[in-house]
């Protein structure tokens, strides 16, 4: 996604903004960030259960395994 930068908020981070060294981090850096600590510390029970398109329950441990993915029609 492509955001104007004239409407980023930049916050420096601390420690590297003396001299030519400053270094930045956005308001969306910060907001992506606080949805994937969200997503990776989230229960079973609040992530809920994995469908495929059509609603069926999916093996996520056969998937992450690499076995019994669905073919993908080309």
């Amino acid at each position: 996604m492509m955001l104007d930068a004239d409407n980023e908020v930049r916050i420096p981070l601390p420690g590297y903004n003396e001299g030519r060294d400053r270094r930045w981090i956005t308001d969306l850096d910060i907001q992506s960030v606080k949805r994937a600590e969200g997503l990776h510390s989230a229960t079973d029970e609040e992530k809920g259960p994995w469908l495929d398109e059509n609603g069926n329950h999916l093996d996520i441990e056969k998937l992450m395994m690499g076995g019994g993915a669905p073919a993908i029609p080309v």
